[in-house]
């Protein structure tokens, strides 16, 4: 049972660094955390 948890932690991992390197190549201004947002009203 130990290696479907170490597999599926590292499964998790995996997905979540693909989506990060996908949205950084799919949106480069995504990265900036709303630096592009004005706060005028």
């Amino acid at each position: 049972m130990k290696k479907w948890v170490i597999s599926a932690v590292v499964y998790l991992l995996l997905i979540t660094a693909g989506y990060v390197v996908y949205a950084q190549f799919a949106n480069p201004d995504a990265g900036s955390h709303g630096a592009g947002h004005s706060t005028e009203l």
